[in-house]
């Protein structure tokens, strides 16, 4: 096993992680924690909309639906988005030196907002129509 992602509360972690992590250091000697707050993933619904903001955005300016997404993503980290990072927790760059966005599948449901959020304001300046009602 080489990665282990759980859920704990205050009552601490379940009988089964505990013998995974446990599991772990005995196999590799030595892991590396991270503890950070808990919260939710990505919404389905965000996701969806992120993807059809995306595609009409592409459809209406003739770029590729990825170009399309990692415009977006650059953008947003302008306006708050996170920034990935290395497993040492260094900011990671591109070979520009520009600062590389989090992939958008491990953004939670705030950090996904910022995605949304970037949709619309690049729509409103380039007077892209992004509506989520039918085309």
């Amino acid at each position: 096993m080489n990665y282990l992602d759980f859920v704990a509360d205050s009552a601490g972690m379940d009988e089964e992680t505990r013998k995974a992590a446990e599991s772990m250091l005995r196999e590799h000697g030595r892991v590396r924690v991270t503890i950070r707050p808990f919260r939710e993933k990505r919404s389905i619904e965000q996701n969806k909309l992120f993807s059809l903001f995306c595609r009409r955005i592409a459809k209406q300016t003739g770029m590729r639906f990825d170009d399309v997404k990692e415009i977006i993503k650059s953008y947003a980290v302008d306006i708050g988005y996170p920034v990935a990072r290395n497993a040492d927790g260094d900011l990671l760059t591109d070979e520009r030196g520009e600062l590389v966005p989090l992939p958008s599948h491990l953004a939670d449901t705030a950090e996904f907002s910022i995605l949304l959020d970037a949709c619309h304001q690049i729509a409103y300046e380039y007077n892209l129509t992004i509506s989520s009602e039918s085309p």
